[in-house]
């Protein structure tokens, strides 16, 4: 079997049995041995009836979600290829030849681009063509130094064994960028090759909100370093050099004196650099644990780190700012409530509680993902 092609579909009376035809029909014609899976996710009308009476191969999934159907194809396929497009007749499924060329010219993965073409009037929502898919494109392109043009193009072909390997996770709609994501991490040859794309015919089950919010939140969770960990690391180192300068002084630059009020906005940003490195952390041990990505350091770190370490080191820290401050307080009392002459003290103390804070709570979660880590694996 050298191709098995992928059609999820939800609801798509009225086109199944068309792609079905194309598909098979292209493939006859260039000789490409070939299978149609057609992945019902729930269906409510006579979508199934029509694909197996087009003489496509029906497969049930119940988990809704546009990854999660193309994941159970995924496990079904016995073809050396898999060629994926939508079941709603948008793609020209008569250039599954041209696509399935490029694999004997080396290329494990194609991708179509749907904008090196001029689209139609009404073929994608304006929202869609000039916010949606530049700006994800542009992020992934970005972060991950990916060539893709068209990253959310539904029309691609892939090495059966590579796309296994890739371990994809992603039940919903950013399993499009899921997939560009990891080959872009392996630094796998994408081929990019124009193709028509075509007005639906039937009402589109894309939540323009939703579905873009879910890929950003993605994108941002599998590129913790340049999201959260460098601006944490920014922020921490210089908002802790800014506290040390002022606190043992008064720091002028110029004209302008940075004092005591100074002080309590370094103590605010050097909280959230912090947070910022403990969301990275997050990022990272959710990528390895729930998507399948291969990180050493985090796992050499998640061996190493335990419940209980880091409830000592959190808690140690926090009963030396509790009886530090209380200590103070106590003074400050017995004096008659005089003018508090160590407020600089009394922020730095103060911020350091808050931190002893985010390292117990954070302690809980590492260890909760750890314990669902060593069970699943």
């Amino acid at each position: 079997m050298e191709l098995s092609i992928l059609l999820p579909c939800f609801n798509e009376e009225k086109t199944i049995a068309t792609c079905i035809k194309k598909a098979s029909l292209a493939c006859q014609k260039a000789e490409i041995s070939h299978e149609i899976i057609v992945i019902d996710n729930n269906s409510t009308d006579r979508s199934v009836i029509k694909a197996k009476s087009a003489g496509a191969k029906v497969i049930k999934q119940e988990k809704q979600g546009y990854g999660a159907a193309y994941i159970k194809g995924i496990q079904s396929a016995k073809g050396d290829y898999l060629f994926m497009a939508d079941a709603d007749d948008t793609y020209d499924l008569n250039d599954i030849p041209q696509f399935y060329k490029e694999t004997k010219r080396g290329f494990s993965v194609v991708i179509g681009n749907r904008f090196s073409k001029k689209l139609g009037k009404g073929v994608m929502p304006w929202l869609h063509k000039h916010i949606g898919n530049p700006l994800i494109s542009g992020l992934i392109n970005i972060l991950f130094s990916s060539p893709v043009k068209d990253t959310q193009c539904g029309m691609r072909l892939i090495k059966t064994s590579l796309c296994r390997d890739l371990q994809l996770q992603s039940k919903g709609m950013e399993f499009a960028s899921e997939m560009i994501i990891k080959l872009a991490k392996r630094k796998i040859p994408i081929k990019q090759l124009p193709i028509t794309y075509a007005k639906r015919k039937s009402p589109s089950k894309l939540r323009s909100f939703s579905d873009g919010w879910q890929h950003f939140r993605f994108i941002f969770m599998m590129s913790p370093t340049i999201t959260y960990l460098i601006p944490g690391l920014l922020l921490t180192v210089f908002s802790s050099l800014f506290i040390v300068l002022v606190f043992f002084g008064v720091l002028k630059l110029g004209s302008v004196i940075f004092n005591t009020h100074s002080l309590f906005v370094a103590s605010i940003l050097l909280i959230i650099g912090i947070q910022f490195l403990l969301t990275g952390y997050f990022s990272r041990v959710f990528a390895v644990t729930y998507l399948r990505e291969d990180d050493r350091f985090i796992k050499r770190i998640q061996k190493s780190l335990t419940l209980e370490k880091g409830l000592f080191a959190g808690g140690l820290l926090f009963m030396i700012t509790v009886i530090w401050g209380l200590s103070i307080l106590i003074s400050w009392i017995a004096q008659g409530f005089p003018e508090i002459d160590q407020v600089k003290l009394g922020i730095i103390l103060f911020t350091f509680m808050i931190i002893s804070l985010q390292i117990i709570a954070s302690t809980f979660h590492f260890y909760t993902i750890k314990t669902i880590n060593e069970e699943q694996w």
